[in-house]
């Protein structure tokens, strides 16, 4: 009887045991789906560079944008995605009805020179509205600020970064902001970087003070998203 007893409370041992390894892998599964994955940005992020230097790189890369600061190399946010392209060609459509298409364009992925605490800046925008007069200068590699910008931003995009962008922008003569998250189909347009208004659905996004006849709604936006 003693035998059977040592048996059974051998058995009994096992299969808490195994229960209690079952429910420590499980929770541990739970840790594990939750967990965010690292974004790894390539090594040229942070690395030391000439202006000069900087001005031979493309604007992108590795899928980042290319921007510089400080005399560093800064790979801030992700390049645009197809369905940027989508909003942009949206975005392009309202622009040509407007009285500034006869005086400038809205151009992607374009290099602004700015000015920061006595030093410059090269900021990458997705999109950037340049007179016909800036647009020759950026061809002869003279950089100015836009008077309007519209950034997409994504979920894994860095927002201290993007709010320390925009301040710069305002610095240099910028007028209006627009910040189209495009995940969550949202327009946060900026007045200045204090003065913002968030914009969805059928409410109206304007690029006013910069281009004040550039007005279409949330919803016009992402129709072919």
């Amino acid at each position: 009887m003693a035998a059977t007893s040592n048996g059974k409370t051998r058995t009994n041992a096992q299969k808490k045991s195994s229960t209690t390894t079952m429910k420590e892998a499980q929770h541990s599964s739970r840790k594990t789906s939750v967990k965010k994955p690292t974004v790894l940005r390539p090594k040229l992020d942070g690395t030391m560079s000439s202006k000069e230097h900087f001005l031979t790189l493309p604007v992108n890369h590795e899928g980042w944008k290319c921007e510089w600061r400080n005399d560093k190399i800064e790979l801030n946010e992700t390049s645009l995605l197809s369905k940027d392209r989508s909003i942009i060609n949206t975005l392009l459509r309202a622009f040509t009805r407007t009285t500034h298409f006869e005086e400038g364009w809205l151009y992607a992925e374009s290099r602004c020179l700015l000015t920061t605490e006595s030093k410059e800046s090269i900021r990458v925008a997705d999109l950037a509205y340049f007179t016909e007069k800036q647009s020759r200068s950026q061809k002869a590699g003279k950089y100015t600020a836009p008077t309007f910008v519209v950034e997409i931003v994504h979920k894994h995009d860095r927002r201290g970064k993007l709010r320390q962008k925009i301040a710069e922008y305002f610095a240099n003569g910028v007028r209006c902001v627009w910040c189209i998250h495009a995940d969550s189909e949202r327009v946060r347009v900026y007045r200045s970087p204090q003065d913002s208004s968030l914009i969805r659905n059928n409410a109206v996004c304007s690029a006013a003070p910069a281009l004040p006849d550039l007005t279409l709604s949330a919803k016009e936006l992402f129709e072919f998203v």
